[in-house]
């Protein structure tokens, strides 16, 4: 089971993680059927509907804050840093473009790869009963769950007990709870 918050990951802007690697991972063992991914219609609403908040990320140049003393500010080399300065935003803002490019359209490579591994998972499906222990279960403080009010990680945990056996069963998620 992966939570909507790593398929979200894979689309974030980090430095630390290899994501090319963990998506060709997943759909190579997918396709030798080495183990099936499980996403619930909870952690599919969650992705598609956090996916918007994914373009008001921002690719940014660190600062550049150059402040030379009076005196040097007319020298060649402070010049030089500063058009390189904006050549560097100029550079940024088309990264960002591309980005967000990328990420609204469903025939990206980025998007395929993702839909590639949720169109093979096998999808479970909540029901009235699994909604009522979940939320029961949110009023028990029982995690998981945020202390938000919402129960999407708890319909979520209740429609893996009721689908899946606990023995196999892996979790991926980046929460705490």
């Amino acid at each position: 089971f992966i939570d909507a918050n790593k398929y979200l990951d894979l689309l974030r802007v980090y430095k630390d993680a290899n994501r090319s690697e963990i998506i060709k991972f997943l759909i190579e063992k997918q396709k030798k059927e080495i183990f099936k991914v499980v996403v619930t219609d909870q952690v599919l609403d969650e992705f598609y509907r956090n996916e918007y908040l994914l373009r008001q990320i921002q690719v940014v140049v660190p600062a550049l804050n150059l402040q030379p003393p009076y005196f040097l500010q007319n020298i060649p080399e402070v010049k030089k840093v500063a058009k390189m300065k904006d050549k560097l935003e100029k550079l940024a803002k088309k990264i960002q473009e591309k980005y967000i490019e990328r990420l609204t359209n469903r025939n990206s490579a980025i998007n395929k790869k993702i839909e590639t591994i949720i169109s093979k998972a096998f999808n479970i499906s909540a029901s009235p009963d699994i909604f009522e222990e979940a939320y029961f279960r949110i009023l028990r403080g029982n995690p998981p769950g945020k202390a938000r009010g919402c129960i999407g990680d708890a319909i979520s945990w209740e429609t893996l007990l009721a689908f899946c056996s606990d023995d196999d069963l892996v979790i991926v998620t980046r929460d705490s709870d």
